[in-house]
């Protein structure tokens, strides 16, 4: 700060010394050196006053860049979060379309009966009745099933473990 306050000196003096070099003589020296100090004091603490405003108008436009990104993040957390809870909420109707009933029905046919019964239902149904049932049953079944119809329920059967998997990862 005295470093500071000595430029500050030495810049307002030194045109008042180059504009008046003789007659700083004739006065007393006493009060012209009072007076420039008192000039380069107000000047500096102007200057230093600037400076700080300056300062803080920079940190909170910072803050506000910042609280802008938190907020937009925010909602994408919102927005991830509102998908997620519609995955569930078509994972629970599937595993409801699924009764026990319905499954307690299909344990006691046959493989190639079930496999047509199967073929012409829903394919989100088909996919959540072969994933209750025991894995030897089903795999009878989709054996018995048209290629393409059990390849899909498969594909069905295998994003709905991945995403079960993935809930339970989080």
């Amino acid at each position: 700060m005295i470093k500071r306050t000595n430029f500050c000196v030495f810049l307002l003096a030194t045109p008042f010394v180059l504009l008046h070099p003789m007659s700083a003589a004739s006065e007393d020296a006493g009060s012209t050196a009072a007076d420039t100090s008192s000039l380069a004091k107000d000047y500096c603490e102007s200057f230093s006053n600037a400076a700080a405003e300056l300062r803080v108008q920079h940190q909170a436009e910072a803050l506000n860049k910042l609280k802008q990104e938190v907020t937009d993040r925010l909602g994408e957390v919102k927005q991830r979060t509102e998908e997620l809870k519609v995955m569930i909420a078509r994972r629970d109707a599937m595993l409801e379309l699924a009764s026990e009933e319905l499954l307690k029905i299909y344990t006691k046919m046959e493989a190639e009966s079930a496999a047509q019964q199967l073929e012409k239902i829903d394919k989100d149904t088909a996919a959540s009745v072969l994933r209750r049932l025991k894995p030897q049953l089903a795999s009878d079944i989709l054996s018995a099933m048209d290629v393409k119809r059990a390849s899909i329920l498969v594909q069905i059967i295998a994003n709905q473990n991945a995403n079960i998997d993935a809930e339970g990862k989080s």
